[in-house]
């Protein structure tokens, strides 16, 4: 064979081995390509099924799906899905610290909580000296659409400024959709008769409401709904017998 025939063989043996490898790369690229979309494709099924179901585990109040959450425990037969309860448990306990960042996103509330919100009314109109915010606001939370540098991780992309409008920015939707959710979180650890509401139906209770109903200079129901113990839809000296009654069968 002479050498010509060698170096030719060579060179073709080079080309095959070249073509293979770049066929090899090609078939990689397109797999990690496909993964990559699969991956994506199942991030926004879950972002969606978040969305429609509300389990706000990486996000917060953001647009409008506590409403969304809260609203959808309504049923054609009146019951909650016990998954929706789970969810929305989740999401008020979220709000008020077991998150990423263990804080509270409700101002005032607690040792570790917002003490900064973005507002035109308390950031720069009000000139607060020293700076301060109300108690009781909500921000946005972790915001790991838009605030994605603040941290690599989703629950982490937050910080207590006044200059941050993608996590401190307090909002109508916000602030609204956190009060029907702890008003839905109030009604299922109402104890019936708890009108100083407590955590316990006693005695003072019964005082309380017997003192409200005698319209007494001061006296006041925390719980008005937790006195209507006959469930005529009013609170009156009907349920003060029942709540009575109550409590010398239970001994107190």
């Amino acid at each position: 064979m002479s050498d010509e025939r060698k170096l030719l063989i060579i060179l073709v043996l080079l080309l095959a081995a070249v073509v293979i490898a770049w066929l090899v790369s090609l078939m990689k690229r397109a797999k990690e390509h496909r993964e990559q979309v699969r991956q994506e494709q199942a991030r926004r099924d879950t972002a969606k099924r978040r969305y429609v179901s509300g389990k706000l585990k990486d996000y917060v109040l953001e647009r409008d799906d506590a409403t969304c959450q809260i609203c959808s425990m309504v049923t054609d037969d009146g019951t909650i899905p016990a998954e929706v309860r789970a969810s929305m448990q989740s999401a008020f306990n979220y709000i008020l610290g077991v998150n990423p960042v263990s804080y509270c996103y409700v101002s005032g509330e607690g040792e570790n909580s917002v003490r900064q919100i973005y507002s035109g009314i308390y950031t720069t109109r009000a000139k607060l000296d020293p700076y301060r915010c109300p108690d009781g606001y909500v921000t946005e939370g972790a915001n790991s659409n838009n605030a994605r540098d603040l941290s690599k991780f989703d629950g982490k992309c937050y910080i207590d400024s006044d200059g941050e409008y993608t996590t401190n920015e307090n909002t109508i939707y916000g602030n609204s959709s956190m009060i029907f959710l702890t008003a839905t979180m109030i009604s299922w650890l109402r104890t019936e008769g708890d009108v100083n509401a407590d955590g316990v139906c006693d005695v003072l209770d019964a005082v309380t409401l017997q003192k409200w109903l005698l319209a007494i200079p001061g006296a006041k129901l925390t719980d008005v709904r937790a006195a209507d113990l006959n469930q005529d839809g009013s609170a009156d000296v009907f349920d003060l017998g029942v709540l009575k009654k109550k409590l010398a069968e239970a001994g107190r």
